[in-house]
């Protein structure tokens, strides 16, 4: 408090307020201090800073390393110079470390370099297709229905059903030119994730719905597809 500087008040949040301000999209709380001198007035400004449990068994990245567009994404580095854009559900952040609650894995390794925080929303976009695993002009080339794939074998790395997603391990994809790798896939309405878990070997269909690669179609490996 600069009326007051280098003095610390330790208190609590004694209550909640259950709206937000429409305007300012704030959040009140009430706090209480021990006050016996008086020394804190009503209406004076102050810095607070407030404390919470801390949570386990969460995943962390630094700040940095999140790419902020309409879908947050983070960068891959998959060794001997490949990298891979990952779509992230982002969490609390706190200090210079975001949690991210969806769509990263213990072990994997984002880039953090400056030169992968692209300035812009168009550069960004350019970037993306440049490491996406099959050419534009290859994919323009290509007839509606060569734009997809059928019967890959894949195993489960993540299941994200309340976002429709599933992050797969998968062999090559010879139709799409693609070499094995870990992938985010968007999953179609129709496609029931309820009985897939981590670890599940799969086979899956996926088909290329505007700018995305969609599963449409995914089964265990125990089980046999209809005809």
């Amino acid at each position: 408090m600069s009326y007051l500087p280098g003095r610390t008040w330790t208190g609590k949040v004694e209550y909640i307020y259950p709206s937000l301000n429409p305007k300012t999209r704030t959040l009140k709380v009430r706090l209480r201090f021990d006050n016996a001198d008086e020394s804190l007035k009503p209406n004076m400004f102050a810095k607070v800073t407030i404390y919470a449990q801390p949570k386990s068994g969460i995943i962390v990245i630094p700040r940095e390393a999140v790419i902020r567009a309409t879908q947050n994404r983070v960068i891959l580095s998959l060794g001997k110079g490949r990298f891979l854009p990952r779509e992230v559900v982002i969490g609390i952040e706190s200090g210079d470390w975001i949690e991210i609650s969806h769509g990263l894995d213990e072990g994997d390794v984002v880039v953090t370099s400056g030169q992968f925080l692209l300035d812009s929303e168009a550069s960004l976009k350019a970037s993306m297709k440049r490491m996406t695993a099959v050419p534009e002009k290859k994919m323009e080339g290509m007839s509606e229905k060569s734009k997809g794939a059928k019967e890959v074998r894949g195993i489960i790395q993540s299941v994200m059903a309340d976002h429709k997603m599933v992050n797969i391990k998968h062999d090559p994809v010879p139709e799409l030119e693609w070499p094995a790798m870990t992938m985010d896939f968007k999953v179609a309405d129709d496609v029931d994730l309820d009985s897939l878990k981590p670890e599940d070997k799969v086979f899956f269909d996926i088909d290329k719905m505007g700018d995305d690669f969609v599963i449409t179609s995914i089964i265990k490996h125990e089980e046999t597809r209809g005809n």
